[in-house]
């Protein structure tokens, strides 16, 4: 297994769509599509016909996703009694250029994606009982593409944890 975000993870995503970008390819406004997804087709077209990605930015809340992620997968494997299996990036079956890197697989055909928010974000889930639409996009994209028949969505605050199916 390659690992999630090596150099030779990064070669297999090159010119793809992504399930982590998918929500730039759903985008759209009032008048048309969006800027996101105006620039996220020149970024892979770029990519396609130069065989070179752009360094992208890591914002401190992502980096502090990747950071507690597998502590947040150990609390889901202890809560739950079910083992993660970790992923790299999947092709889709059928979609030569699409794929998904979900962040495990979980009993005979499931999927996990792990988020750990700020503490407002993670309030707003507790709330709203909804997770944001670019996560709702995600998780419903990564069953699709790989097959998966539901998806747990496991949020990790250091404070407290819950999980939605």
């Amino acid at each position: 297994m390659i690992d999630q975000r090596t150099e030779e993870w990064h070669l297999m995503r090159l010119g793809k769509v992504t399930g982590s970008r998918v929500a730039d390819v759903l985008a759209k406004t009032k008048s048309g599509y969006s800027t996101s997804r105006k620039n996220y087709m020149m970024e892979l077209l770029c990519q396609r016909l130069t065989g070179v990605r752009e360094e992208s930015f890591n914002s401190q809340a992502m980096q502090r996703g990747t950071d507690l992620e597998p502590i947040a997968r150990s609390h889901y494997e202890a809560q739950s009694g079910v083992m993660v299996i970790e992923s790299s990036f999947v092709f889709h079956p059928s979609i030569s250029a699409f794929g998904a890197s979900p962040d495990g697989f979980v009993g005979d055909d499931g999927l996990i994606e792990i988020k750990c928010p700020n503490t407002a974000q993670h309030v707003d889930f507790m709330m709203t009982k909804k997770p944001d639409g670019k996560t709702l996009h995600r998780c419903r994209l990564k069953c699709h593409a790989l097959g998966g028949s539901g998806a747990t969505l496991f949020l990790l605050m250091t404070e407290c944890q819950s999980a939605i199916s």
